[in-house]
């Protein structure tokens, strides 16, 4: 089974280190901590939180927010590390689109809600086969939003050069 310790230093290399708060004109996400947006460190520790309180965010805070997205997606129950890996990161990155998407390109009700029926597509398909159906449909999901709104195709080479990190591993 997937283990999210194994994943913390991979998500450190693609989102940074703690501190490095950013905020890229395009960047629909705004204000971001080592991959955590102020929106959603509002939604962990409240909504009075500033960008400073995100730049001194602690090591336990982004833990409890990175692990989060882990959980709702049961990574832990995914069997391959690099397909529980794929898939989190798409849920960081872009929430239940990210969930739906991934459902979508292993073939189940795309609800956003990994149940029973998800993780069995996820852990008894050709895990291989499951890893690259994911990547294709999140390249897929990148140059639709480019699509739909030109003003992030600033973003697209970024989202692609991420994406190329990850491999797909027994």
């Amino acid at each position: 089974m997937a283990d999210f310790e194994k994943y913390i230093p991979k998500l450190f290399e693609a989102e940074g280190k703690l501190g490095d708060t950013t905020k890229h004109k395009n960047d629909k996400g705004g204000w971001t901590n080592a991959g955590v947006t102020l929106k959603t460190f509002r939604s962990f520790y409240g909504q009075t939180k500033t960008v400073a309180d995100l730049r001194n965010m602690t090591y336990d805070q982004w833990y409890r927010i990175m692990k989060s997205y882990w959980d709702t997606c049961k990574a832990d129950k995914i069997q391959n590390q690099s397909i529980a890996e794929i898939v989190v990161d798409w849920n960081i990155n872009s929430g239940i689109s990210g969930r739906k998407g991934t459902q979508k390109a292993i073939g189940t009700d795309a609800d956003g809600i990994f149940g029973p029926k998800t993780l069995a597509a996820l852990n008894a398909q050709p895990q291989k086969c499951v890893f690259c159906k994911i990547i294709e449909a999140r390249k897929v999901f990148f140059y639709e939003l480019v699509i739909n709104d030109e003003t992030q195709k600033d973003n697209l080479d970024g989202w692609l050069n991420r994406l190329k990190k990850f491999r797909y591993e027994d």
